[in-house]
Order: C-alpha cells, then sequence, then structure tokens
C-alpha cells in the first residue's frame, strides 16, 4: 500500500471502511432478468429434484433471489487502431451521418477503413488481458453488445477492488491499489437534469446505484463521503468507472455529459 493511500485510509477510517463495505453489499449479487418460472422449475427439477411444495415456493419468490458474482468469463480484444485511423473514420462517419450511401462509397475508398474492418475480426492473438489494461492503461473504454458482460464485469471488479482495500492486503492483480468509485450514467444525467450547474467532481460521494444510496450508515453523511471521495481522487488514488453512456440516447445530452 503506498504512503499515499495509507495516509488516506487514517485520516478517513470510518467513512472509507463503511463505503467499502457498502460496495461489496452493492455490487457482489446480481439478478437475471431473462429467467421466467419455467425455465426456474426445468433448473430445479432437473438438478435438485425438489418437493411439490419447494416448487410452489420457488414460483412465488424466485424474482427476489440474487445470485453472487464470483468470477467473469468475458474475453477482451484490444482496438489496434492508431489514433489517426481513428479520428479519419470518427471524421468520416461525422461529416455523412445523413448520407448512408456517401458514407459507405467514402469508407470503401479509404485504405484503413479497409484495414480497420480486417483488424475487427476476432482472434486468441489480439485478446486483451483485463488486469493489464487496467494496470497499464490511464483510460480505457470497453465497448460491446448488450447483455455482454461490460455491467457484471465492472460490478465484479469495484468489488474485488474493496474486498481487497477492505481486507488492507498490499497486492492485486489490477495494479496499485485505488479507491473504486462506480458511477451510472443515467443517474448521472438525471441528476444533471435537476442541477444544471452540477459537476460531476461534486456528485461524486452523492451519486447512487440503482437509485439506492451508495451506503446507507447513518453515521456518516454524505458530505462526508464526497470529501472522501474527492480527496482520494485529488491524490491520485482512485479508479473511476463509468457504466451506460449508451444508454442516454440524446445526443446534445450525451455531448454534454462526456465534456463533463
Amino acid at each position: 500500500m503506498t504512503e499515499k493511500h495509507r495516509y488516506l485510509r487514517e485520516k478517513y477510517t470510518k467513512t472509507v471502511e463503511s463505503y467499502l463495505r457498502a460496495c461489496i453489499e452493492l455490487y457482489q449479487w446480481e439478478s437475471i432478468p431473462a429467467l421466467t418460472s419455467d425455465i426456474i422449475i426445468k433448473i430445479a427439477n432437473l438438478f435438485y429434484q425438489v418437493s411439490s411444495s419447494e416448487q410452489m415456493i420457488l414460483e412465488k419468490e424466485w424474482r427476489s433471489y440474487k445470485f453472487p458474482i464470483k468470477q467473469t468469463f468475458v474475453r477482451f480484444k484490444a482496438d489496434q487502431l492508431t489514433p489517426f485511423e481513428r479520428n479519419g473514420l470518427r471524421q468520416l462517419l461525422a461529416e455523412n451521418e445523413d448520407k448512408f450511401k456517401e458514407t459507405w462509397e467514402r469508407l470503401v475508398s479509404v485504405s484503413y477503413a479497409i484495414y480497420a474492418a480486417e483488424n475487427d475480426r476476432c482472434s486468441e492473438e489480439n485478446n486483451a488481458n483485463k488486469e493489464q489494461f487496467i494496470q497499464n492503461k490511464r483510460w480505457s473504454i470497453i465497448l460491446g453488445e448488450p447483455g455482454s458482460g461490460k455491467t457484471i464485469f465492472i460490478r465484479w471488479l469495484v468489488y474485488h477492488l474493496a474486498q481487497t482495500l477492505l481486507n488492507e492486503q498490499y497486492s492485486t492483480n489490477y495494479g496499485p491499489l485505488r479507491m473504486p468509485i462506480l458511477i451510472c450514467i443515467d443517474e448521472f444525467a438525471e441528476s444533471m437534469k435537476e442541477e444544471s450547474s452540477l459537476t460531476l467532481f461534486d456528485y461524486i460521494g452523492k451519486h447512487k446505484w440503482m437509485g439506492k444510496p451508495i451506503t446507507d450508515d447513518s453515521s456518516i453523511s454524505l458530505d462526508d463521503l464526497s470529501c472522501t471521495l474527492q480527496d482520494y481522487i485529488q491524490q491520485g488514488q482512485a479508479l473511476i468507472i463509468f457504466d451506460g453512456l449508451d444508454e442516454i440516447f440524446a445526443s446534445d445530452q450525451r455531448s454534454k455529459i462526456i465534456n463533463s
């Protein structure tokens, strides 16, 4: 543990421990919304031979059950494009947003567009080690289809880091120990609607997850939590994670959030 981290832990002991416990409780469980009663009962009968009374209980109460996030099985593929190629493609798309035929014709005529398409094919060689890219990169963006495991992965990461910090362990596979802060962008956007002058920095500590306060410890005020997490950020001891930018559909609002 770095000297800065040790100093911050001693300075905010009560608030830090309360926050870390809250992170562990919030992010270690996951419900599976795609399940149905029929699937649940089939699995229960196939693997556990439940009685008829147990089956009735399952049918009524399974939606309230949560599953522990013990491990993640997400395969990451590194983006092989150079900044020049990426910016060129972005500019082409921005210039021809409403002209799909012209856009495709121009893309085909640009050499690095063909290279980008070829380079986007999945291969084992291009797999990215999640520990390495978190440890070595100051900024990372995770892109993927809905349901591909992005949110599950970052929830598990916050849970893992919070548990490591709470146990005062000195090392992790994800590089230097940092205080995890997970921001749901949709909830930040709602707060910005209510308070147009709200900055992201001021929002941290008062943020929520799925409508729930980050900590419900009555002995810790939101101002205390904000002050603590903001100090960790200013000391370079935080890992800030944003989830759900693709859920902001209005382009002007999305741009405002990105700028913030």
